[in-house]
């Protein structure tokens, strides 16, 4: 699934300026948000709004606000691979403790918990879907880019819709991006890796530099360099750190794979070149 636009994205003229760009945006803007108690929340509530929307939850007609059941959050993390059901109850206690998520008052307590700020988080995911496909629209023919990207709660709701069931089916298009995962799988790994992957080749950057930028302790951005180093994901030219060659092949696929998905999701058929995705068709329109 995805394998041809994965291989012409690619193979594209313009893939390594706009994957480039796509990381320095990201990166940008997980920095922007580290006074908002950092990147693990960042991820942690794009994921919680991503799977509660995914149970089929409805918004309520006065608050707007989405409940989701508690036990069935635990199962569906806990049946697609991604924490156990201990941890994504952690999760949600952690994220109750900050104000993200607060008790259903109609439901029996500890049964059911609201999403507190259900647009404010939609708006946020579409803010970072018109980014993403600002970036992967340079792929396509200038004739074929949207001038406003599809971006309404609606659209950002059924994107999630349809990539998190496929997932649930067990769709797993990054599973073999071990290098990457690897670093996906760390708090602050991810930002890092498109940081440095965002540099222009004469910028130097430091672990000191990643961990003020990200506002992660030094210590875990140590940590993070050490483990890309000792499996040779990572390398140092001096003072300044660089993708191995096997992480720099998986980013770039993984790259490739999400714009292929933002556009897909935003023009349901992608005409890079090969056959046209036809078993996998959101309803965006």
């Amino acid at each position: 699934m995805l394998d041809d636009e994965v291989r012409a994205i690619k193979s594209s003229d313009q893939f390594d300026r706009c994957s480039r760009s796509f990381a320095s945006d990201l990166s940008d803007r997980w920095s922007r948000a580290r006074n908002r108690r950092g990147v693990f929340d960042e991820r942690a509530r794009l994921a919680v709004l991503a799977f509660s929307i995914a149970l089929g939850s409805k918004r309520d007609p006065k608050t707007g606000e989405i409940g989701f059941s508690v036990n069935a959050f635990k199962k569906l993390i806990a049946d697609t691979g991604i924490m156990s059901r201990g941890r994504a109850g952690a999760l949600l206690g952690y994220l109750r403790l900050i104000g993200f998520l607060k008790s259903d008052t109609d439901a029996q307590a500890g049964k059911r918990l609201v999403l507190k700020s259900t647009n404010d988080l939609i708006g946020y995911a579409a803010t970072g879907w018109r980014t993403s496909y600002r970036n992967a629209a340079e792929l396509l023919p200038e004739h074929q880019r949207l001038v406003e990207p599809l971006a309404a709660d609606e659209q950002v709701v059924e994107f999630i819709l349809f990539f998190v069931s496929r997932y649930v089916e067990g769709w797993r298009p990054f599973k073999d991006l071990s290098a990457l995962n690897l670093f996906w799988k760390m708090r602050g790994g991810l930002p890092v890796v498109l940081r440095i992957h965002a540099l222009h080749p004469t910028e130097a950057l430091s672990a000191s530099d990643l961990s003020k930028r990200f506002s992660i302790p030094r210590t875990q951005v140590n940590t993070i360099v050490r483990k890309g180093m000792r499996s040779g994901y990572l390398k140092k030219d001096k003072d300044q750190l660089l993708l191995g060659e096997e992480l720099q092949a998986e980013l770039d696929t993984g790259i490739a794979l999400f714009f292929a998905m933002i556009l897909l999701a935003a023009h349901g058929d992608i005409n890079l070149s090969g056959p046209s995705i036809s078993d996998i068709q959101p309803k965006m329109h």
